[in-house]
């Protein structure tokens, strides 16, 4: 502590008015230190926030331009696909104009890139969910919006299965309804596991996926999900890998393999 310390003894055991000035400066210094630090780190996360509420809004106005709702449109929030993540399915089916789309989580943006695929007259959509309530909602939603010739959606319960000596809980098998996919949306199911609960979705659903196939998986900020993209470019070689900077980042997985 130094001379500071002897100041700040000092200050308790003399009753001199330097010494106790002193003191008072010295504890108000660390509070505003204190405050500094916690304060810096509110205005970086609100910044963050109001950072990401622009881009989000702008990826939403952006899909809004390219659709014609005939219902009022479903919520991009909470446990929803982000506007930015969807901005980037969106131009994908632009780019590629995939035949057969198998989305793994439904919800929201199953209307969402049903619209699309009806104003591209052209492509089909599977979307997969392991909660019946959702599943219902997603139905309903399809139903409302008029997009059931392009959008389908299937509940696929979970179950424990078996993959190198590991176990997964993973959707109920629905390959019946599966051809050759175009582009995998990786966006489900939910649930815990050392690893990513995702995992099983190539080693299960690789030999479908077309030339030139494109996966795209949601959540990539999260440290179980990059180390399962990095498992499967280590378990899928043909596999090349793009890092799309979204809100919460997103990677994108083309497959190169000669069918």
């Amino acid at each position: 502590m130094g001379i500071l310390g002897f100041i700040l003894e000092s200050a308790i055991t003399d009753h001199s008015p330097i010494y106790s000035l002193v003191f008072l400066i010295c504890i108000i210094c660390g509070i505003l230190i204190f405050m500094n630090r916690y304060i810096s780190k509110y205005i970086y996360t609100a910044t963050e926030e109001i950072t990401s509420g622009f881009i989000n809004q702008e990826a939403y106005n952006s899909i809004l331009s390219l659709i014609t709702p005939r219902y009022p449109l479903p919520s991009l929030q909470g446990y929803a696909a982000s506007a930015d993540f969807l901005k980037v399915i969106i131009e994908h089916i632009y780019t590629k104009h995939p035949q057969f789309i198998v989305e793994l989580g439904s919800g929201s943006s199953t209307i969402y890139i049903g619209y699309i695929l009806e104003q591209l007259k052209k492509g089909n959509l599977l979307s997969v969910d392991q909660s019946q309530q959702y599943t219902n909602e997603t139905q309903q939603n399809i139903k409302n919006h008029e997009l059931e010739k392009n959008v389908e959606v299937t509940y696929a319960p979970l179950q424990n299965i078996t993959l190198k000596n590991d176990t997964y809980l993973w959707y109920q098998d629905f390959s019946k309804k599966l051809s050759q996919i175009d582009m995998l949306i990786v966006d489900g199911p939910s649930g815990n596991h050392k690893d990513s609960p995702r995992y099983p979705a190539l080693p299960l659903l690789f030999k479908y996926l077309a030339e030139n196939a494109t996966v795209i998986v949601d959540d990539y900020n999260r440290e179980k999900v990059k180390k399962m993209v990095k498992k499967w470019l280590s378990d899928y070689p043909d596999l090349e890998l793009s890092e799309i900077n979204t809100t919460k980042e997103t990677a994108v997985l083309t497959n190169t393999h000669k069918n």
